[in-house]
């Protein structure tokens, strides 16, 4: 299988829509034409991706897309839906209760409180 194969494979894959792998990896030490086990992600990817929209995942780092700032995560859907509008290890969390008030599931699940980087009831 060629690396271009391989990658057209990764596009249509669930971890790239999930995860924002969508380039194969090619096999270290093997001609380039010979792909390697699974797929990753490129910055380039990462920011023009859905899950970059949707989870303030816009950045690459080591082959995989992750909140990059603060501001990633505010522009995410989780932030206006869940409350996580802030960078936290490699995922956007909720940092703040005015973050989980602001949110659409407090308004409709009552989780309007911050405990442990989550919007809780």
């Amino acid at each position: 299988m060629t690396l271009e194969q391989a990658n057209a494979i990764c596009a249509k894959s669930s971890v790239c829509k999930d995860d924002g792998m969508c380039e194969a990896t090619p096999r270290a030490g093997l001609p380039s034409d010979v792909i390697g086990p699974g797929c990753m992600a490129t910055p380039e990817i990462c920011a023009k991706s859905e899950l970059c929209r949707r989870s303030g995942r816009c950045v690459e780092e080591e082959r995989w897309c992750v909140a990059g700032s603060d501001e990633d995560c505010r522009r995410s859907d989780q932030c206006r839906e869940l409350g996580a509008c802030a960078r936290g290890d490699k995922y956007c969390t909720a940092k703040s209760e005015a973050d989980c008030a602001a949110s659409a599931r407090c308004k409709s699940e009552g989780k309007c409180k911050l405990r442990d980087g989550d919007c809780v009831n």
